[in-house]
């Protein structure tokens, strides 16, 4: 009963708040060379606002960043104020700042003024579907009328969407009901995977102590709408032996969940399978790894242009496209094989080689649709068209 009591109250707070102190907030002067950068809802400092921060700090020192976190006390970023995010300070912060730049969704009670300038990154390409092309909502704590509502105000709210291909912009036409700018430059965070060097990817092995002769795979399970414990609260499945893998000699996993999934992962009994979900760079799991394992996560895409062996392991796939979400295109098109059993994955890990050059001539045309070579560009061509962002509403 207490906590029900808990729930009401900051429900009525919120309430109060955006009816009554967040539109005085929204008068104060408007800082124009402030720049508030947020990633996963505050979650994490990484991904694509983090690159185009680095980028800005360096070719534009003089301007005001910010950084929202939900713990500040984890974080001391150069050259940035770290401030908490849903504080006295972060209402204050979002309502005077000219530009903001999110991967992922400002609070509901936001509201962008007439002048400032929202640039959202997103974080993926879409294989499944998304928002407004859901047939289905199985997520906790809400109803499809009630997602979708929320979801229009976050993007009415847009001045720019990121888009890392022509692929993705057609989907996200559709999914988000985007009207404004489309920037089809690729994602800030992918251009060190354009640019790294033998040494990164040394760096990267060391950190997690990876031999010369290990053969790593990367795995990326997505969340599943309908597997949780309550709203936020996603689950994760493995549905691999871990104890065969672990005993394999020469091949480690490094496991990374989705940000969602805020489940802690017990992997102490297997030394050669590696909880990475406190790396905060995921390049770095992607140069530090020889394959990649994946379901129905947008890593893959990513993961195209290192050009490495991807490998499928959709253990759920009827019941995903038939109950949870569906896809885009067409699953089985996806140049990568479909396994369904560990003894496959461990064979395919040891003859890496051979393995892609059976997939190679696809997955060359699935890179040429998928990849866009001006991504090296990115932060250079978001930077400049939000700094020269001139109003039309």
């Amino acid at each position: 009963m207490q906590k029900i009591k808990r729930i009401i109250n900051r429900r009525n707070l919120y309430r109060k708040f955006f009816y009554t102190i967040y539109p005085v907030l929204m008068k104060q002067k408007l800082n124009h060379d402030m720049v508030v950068f947020e990633s996963f809802l505050g979650r994490n400092y990484n991904d694509s606002p983090r690159a185009m921060f680095e980028y800005m700090r360096e070719v534009n020192p003089n301007m005001e960043y910010v950084w929202i976190v939900n713990k500040p006390g984890d974080y001391n970023i150069e050259g940035a104020t770290v401030i908490q995010r849903l504080s006295p300070k972060y209402f204050i912060t979002i309502a005077k700042a000219k530009y903001i730049v999110n991967n992922s969704r400002m609070p509901i009670f936001f509201k962008k003024r007439k002048d400032q300038v929202y640039v959202q990154q997103w974080h993926g390409t879409p294989l499944k579907r998304l928002v407004y092309d859901m047939e289905t909502n199985v997520m906790p704590g809400t109803n499809k009328d009630k997602y979708l509502q929320n979801f229009s105000r976050e993007v009415s709210n847009w001045d720019y969407l990121v888009s890392p291909n022509h692929y993705s912009t057609e989907k996200f036409k559709t999914a988000f009901r985007f009207e404004n700018q489309f920037l089809e430059v690729g994602y800030p965070r992918n251009v060190f995977l354009h640019t790294h060097t033998a040494d990164d990817v040394k760096a990267a092995r060391d950190k997690y102590g990876i031999g010369d002769e290990d053969i790593v795979i990367l795995y990326t399970p997505t969340y599943r709408d309908n597997h949780n414990e309550g709203k936020g609260k996603y689950l994760q499945e493995i549905n691999l032996d871990l104890e065969m893998l672990n005993n394999t000699p020469g091949i480690k996993v490094l496991l990374r969940t989705h940000y969602l999934v805020q489940q802690n992962l017990n992997l102490e009994k297997y030394p050669n399978i590696i909880n990475v979900n406190d790396e905060q760079d995921i390049n770095i799991l992607y140069i530090a790894s020889d394959a990649l394992l994946n379901d129905y996560s947008s890593t893959m895409f990513d993961y195209l242009i290192l050009n490495k062996p991807i490998i499928l392991f959709p253990y759920d796939l009827k019941s995903y496209v038939e109950e949870i979400r569906g896809f885009y295109m067409d699953y089985n098109k996806i140049p990568a094989e479909q396994i369904d059993s560990t003894e496959r994955l461990i064979e395919i890990a040891q003859n890496l080689k051979s393995y892609q050059s059976i997939w190679k001539p696809e997955m060359d045309e699935f890179i040429k649709e998928m990849v866009l070579p001006t991504e090296v560009d990115a932060n250079k061509l978001i930077v400049k068209q939000m700094l020269g962002h001139k109003p039309n509403r």
